[in-house]
């Protein structure tokens, strides 16, 4: 089955069973968990670059959860090290030279204590930890009282999200226009419109309402993706074709379904 996820891997096969990614190939057509089919798929993926994993795999020498776990540190100067250690090694051996290779500060995690509060533990740098003592001195001055770390996250993401989110960006700049617009005549309004609307700020903001800052892809099963992460603005219509940049030529998709979008047309007109 490696061998397999190896070989999409090299020709980006899974696109043609309309999945955007080798991972979500796996769960699907294969009905793999989703912690079995990220192990192939990491393992399938580095043995592009050292196929000796895949060759040790395929002679039982080692098992699949250790190979997975030395990818993140094995490079073509030490590959044989690591193969030995795979293959001699426990599991805890693996893990702790593997750490020692590529320390990670803390196992970040985010769980729930009860209906409304979660748990957050996060490793910080000392840059970082002096930043965040220097924002809960600010608002400890500014609110008359010392505040919790709870609370300066709750203002931190709230600022960020009022900075960053494109959704709210939109909402925002929708109201203004509205505003703006309430206090214009009827040609006034005409003209205004008119000359907002080629401006690429504006249709980004009708987009983002539109789809909610979402990839719009919906699969056979009637399902839309979940996707808010590296959204692309992808054409209906080519601007190559003739195309233009409207709203209603434009919808967001992730780089995954944008690329399979892209794939799929490129079929049709072979």
């Amino acid at each position: 089955m490696v061998e397999l996820l190896n070989l999409l891997a090299s020709t980006s096969g899974y696109l043609y069973f309309q999945c955007p990614s080798l991972r979500q190939y796996a769960i699907e057509k294969w009905g793999l968990p989703e912690y079995t089919a990220a192990d192939m798929v990491t393992v399938a993926r580095k043995s592009l670059e050292i196929p000796e994993l895949l060759s040790t795999l395929q002679r039982g020498q080692t098992s699949l959860s250790k190979l997975r776990r030395i990818c993140s540190v094995i490079t073509l100067k030490d590959k044989a090290e690591w193969l030995d250690l795979a293959e001699k090694g426990t599991n805890r051996d693996i893990e702790k030279a593997v750490a020692a290779a590529r320390p990670q500060p803390v196992d970040e995690s985010l769980n729930y204590k009860d209906d409304n509060l979660s748990e957050l533990r996060v490793g910080l740098n000392e840059e970082t930890r002096k930043n965040l003592e220097r924002i809960r001195d600010l608002l400890s001055q500014k609110n008359g009282r010392a505040v919790t770390l709870s609370e300066c996250l709750e203002q931190m993401t709230k600022i960020v999200l009022e900075k960053m989110d494109p959704l709210k960006k939109a909402e925002r700049a929708t109201k203004r226009r509205a505003a703006k617009c309430e206090k214009l005549g009827t040609c006034q309004i005409r003209k205004f419109i008119r000359a907002r609307r080629k401006l690429p700020a504006r249709v980004e903001h009708a987009i983002n309402l539109r789809d909610q800052a979402q990839c719009a892809h919906v699969n056979h099963q009637g399902q839309r993706c979940p996707n808010r992460r590296w959204l692309h603005r992808h054409h209906l219509k080519p601007v190559s074709m003739g195309g233009d940049d409207g709203v209603a030529n434009l919808r967001s998709l992730c780089s995954g379904h944008h690329r399979l979008v892209h794939f799929q047309e490129k079929e049709n007109l072979s």
